[in-house]
């Protein structure tokens, strides 16, 4: 639980951590979940958690966030 003490909320807002999330998928469960915070989500980070955690060919579901595009180029 994250308990905010600011009155901004959202993407951005003070005290918040970037975390990074991978969650294996087996049927319709959640199976083994990895997660990392990091100093910001960009190409860089997104790049350095997909090769320490995903093996090459693994299929990735994402939401649109631009930095999560580096994903493709490193898993195909």
């Amino acid at each position: 639980m994250y308990l905010l003490t600011e009155d901004k909320k959202g993407r951005g807002a003070a005290g918040k951590k970037n975390v990074l999330i991978a969650c294996e998928s087996k049927d319709k469960k959640a199976g083994f979940i990895i997660m990392a915070v990091v100093d910001s989500i960009c190409h860089f980070s997104v790049d350095e958690f997909v090769k320490k955690h995903l093996k090459r060919g693994h299929k990735v579901h994402s939401d649109a966030l631009p930095s999560l595009n580096v994903i493709d180029q490193i898993q195909n």
